[in-house]
């Protein structure tokens, strides 16, 4: 569900994101694992949708600031990406 809201002509956008703005941090939750998939994810898409790592970066604050997460593990995951190698890497944190 949080790749096709960052991809416009995913055939599942709509309601993707429909549901991502309609999650409520107190009822709805995400594995914290899931900010490395989509980093992962969306720095190896082909073609037009792959993004930097930067841009991945900034899609992941909007998920934090959505989701319901493990506030510490969450906040390591971030850490990593802020204070390492990942806005070079493609394919994995």
């Amino acid at each position: 569900m949080l790749i096709p809201v960052f991809i416009e002509d995913h055939e599942h956008h709509e309601r993707s994101l429909k549901a991502f703005v309609d999650t409520d941090k107190k009822r709805d939750c995400c594995a914290a694992h899931s900010l490395a998939e989509v980093y992962s994810t969306m720095t190896r898409l082909p073609g037009r949708h792959r993004l930097s790592g930067e841009q991945v970066l900034l899609f992941l604050e909007n998920i934090r600031f959505v989701f319901n997460f493990d506030i510490e593990h969450t906040q390591d995951v971030v850490q990593c990406g802020n204070n390492s190698i990942w806005p070079d890497l493609i394919g994995a944190p």
